[in-house]
Formats: C-alpha cells, sequence, structure tokens
C-alpha cells in the first residue's frame, strides 16, 4: 500500500505470520524503489532487525547507553571498549562453558 507524505513516498507491507500457533501481523515502512521484490524486502528487514538486536545488547547489557564522554573521540574510544569487552565475554563463554 503506498503513502505519499511531505517527507516523501514510502510503502507499507503488512506481514501475516503464524507466532505460538496464532495469525499476527506486523507492518514494515519501506523506502526502497518501488521495484524491490517482497523477498528483497524482508531480506533487509531481516538484516536490519539483527543489526538492531545487537545494538540493544550493547546499549543495555555492555553500558553503551551510559557513555557520558563528550568527545566525538572518546564516544568511538568507549565503543570499542564495549566491543571487546563483548568480545571477551564470547571468549569465556566458549573456552569455559556455565561460566557466565
Amino acid at each position: 500500500m503506498p503513502v505519499a507524505r511531505e517527507v516523501g513516498g514510502f510503502d507499507v507491507l503488512i506481514v501475516w505470520r503464524k507466532l505460538h500457533g496464532e495469525w499476527t501481523r506486523f507492518f514494515l515502512f519501506s523506502t526502497f524503489d518501488g521495484d524491490i521484490t517482497v523477498r528483497s524486502l524482508l531480506r533487509a528487514w531481516k538484516a536490519r532487525w539483527g543489526i538492531e538486536v545487537i545494538r540493544r545488547l550493547f546499549k543495555e547489557n555492555l553500558g553503551l547507553g551510559r557513555c557520558h564522554c563528550r568527545t566525538i573521540q572518546a564516544q568511538e574510544n568507549w565503543v570499542w571498549c564495549v566491543v571487546e569487552a563483548f568480545d571477551a565475554v564470547l571468549r569465556v563463554r566458549r573456552e569455559v562453558p556455565g561460566m557466565t
């Protein structure tokens, strides 16, 4: 269903899926060209969703949401520290199952 707004045109795709035995729907808003296939749109959405899940993990569980650095360089350094900490936790979990 195409929609036009002052911010630009976009499409709304209504997706029905069976979740826990019940049919539910969700809405995808797309600014891709109108000739994109539904399969490509869903693939892009799944990739984006994976990125959002990782971002939320970093933000909520590793302190990324509490960065009080004032400069861009300090914020970038903080992000890399968070990524390194996440990698270290994953390595420990692989090497010593049940420790964390």
